[in-house]
């Protein structure tokens, strides 16, 4: 079985909301086995415009669902832009354009884009803090936290024992020789045994990460008194260090979405990527799909049980098996499964192309573009999928159950 192509294209459905291209109506060959099965629905997620308010889908045979408001999303490394309820967020941290499709997260550091007010607790050797408009990574010349670093061994004020997580925020050095500006901190108020990111650019908004920590969340520039390691940081290095969007998440493996914050922590749910026309996309209770995501998390970070990819109920489903399993591909129609044999690997962000279809005749699964696992196998178990249920992208019922970006999805018909 060979890796789908999208062919030629009939009927164009439009744009797909600002950079993001569809495809509807018949017409189109390529796909699997070279047969030249014809397009029944196309999203290819696209560059965004300067403003970006969402991608759309021509028709509505996509609608995603989130009602979070005041969530955000990744536009490049140094540009994070606000979005509402509800909407398609384009995402994009280097690896491509995607759409954004996220699990529940919660952000426990409260006022978590000024760095400060109340549930911060004031520092031992503080750093000055100045309220300032020189900008944030939204792009606005917005208020913005700077903590100025008028001599040695200095440390910004500080949320006091955070739960073991994963913990982010864009920072910026404010000035000095560099080549270091801070250290973000998740750890010790002893000064020992630190989980930190070294903020090393004065010029550039960057988010730092640090994994796996808990204790106090700051910046600072004093140093580990355990090892010295990692060492202080002077005034002649470093006049200070802006922060912004400061976030820390209870047991998770890998950042999500900024999730802002005021007087308490905040919890956005997961998305909910689905279509209602089941009855087009799986016409007679067979369906043929190609699907392009990028993980945002690496095949050893997830800590969901699973991934479903393509979901109608729990005995039809595209699977990715995760703990224990460590990516498992799966499909199910009928409650019969075609499984890999062996996992697969992959890194954050990494591009995966999986094609599934269950036809009259056969059932083929396919997966390509990871580090290690590449196959294409089949079977002749033939069972049809219900054609009156919502067909989920990229998690199921209840939304996703681990963050990734769609860049692509492909139905064709099948026999």
């Amino acid at each position: 079985m060979g890796p789908g192509g999208t062919g030629g294209t009939g009927a164009a459905g439009g744009m797909g909301g600002t950079g993001g291209v569809e495809v509807g109506g018949m017409g189109g060959t390529g796909g699997m086995g070279g047969g030249g099965p014809v397009v029944i629905h196309q999203f290819t997620a696209g560059v965004p415009g300067g403003s970006p308010t969402g991608y759309t889908f021509t028709d509505n045979w996509l609608v995603i669902e989130c009602p979070t408001d005041n969530r955000t999303s990744q536009l490049s490394e140094k540009d994070v832009r606000p979005f509402g309820a509800n909407a398609a967020r384009p995402r994009n941290v280097g690896a491509g354009w995607g759409l954004s499709v996220e699990s529940e997260r919660t952000n426990v550091i409260p006022y978590s884009e000024a760095w400060t007010g109340a549930g911060w607790t004031g520092a031992g050797l503080p750093m000055d803090i100045v309220a300032t408009t020189d900008g944030n990574p939204t792009g606005a010349m917005a208020p913005v936290t700077k903590f100025v670093n008028n001599t040695a061994e200095r440390q910004s004020n500080y949320v006091f024992n955070v739960p073991m997580g994963y913990g982010t925020t864009w920072a910026k050095g404010a000035g000095g020789a560099g080549p270091n500006f801070a250290y973000f901190v998740v750890g010790n108020t002893a000064l020992a045994n630190w989980k930190y990111a070294v903020v090393d650019d004065a010029t550039t908004w960057k988010r730092y990460e640090v994994a796996s920590a808990e204790g106090d969340f700051l910046l600072q520039t004093l140093y580990d008194t355990i090892d010295m390691n990692p060492p202080l940081i002077s005034a002649t290095e470093s006049a200070g260090v802006y922060g912004y969007g400061a976030q820390h998440e209870p047991d998770a493996l890998y950042p999500s979405s900024f999730i802002p914050t005021q007087a308490d922590e905040r919890t956005r749910a997961a998305d909910k990527l689905y279509s209602s026309l089941p009855s087009k996309l799986i016409a007679g209770g067979h369906f043929h799909v190609k699907l392009v995501f990028a993980p945002n998390y690496a095949s050893n970070e997830a800590s969901a049980a699973r991934h479903d990819l393509v979901y109608m109920d729990e005995n039809n489903r595209v699977t990715m098996l995760l703990a224990p399993e460590g990516g498992t591909l799966l499909l199910k129609t009928g409650g019969k499964e075609l499984k890999a044999s062996a996992p697969a690997t992959w890194s954050r962000e990494q591009a995966l192309t999986i094609e599934a279809s269950s036809t009259s005749t056969i059932r083929e699964l396919s997966l390509s573009g990871a580090t290690t696992g590449f196959f294409a196998i089949s079977d002749m178990q033939i069972e049809t999928s219900p054609t009156n249920k919502n067909v989920h992208i990229l998690g199921n019922t209840s939304g996703a159950q681990e963050c990734a970006d769609l860049r692509s999805v492909v139905f064709y018909e099948a026999n």
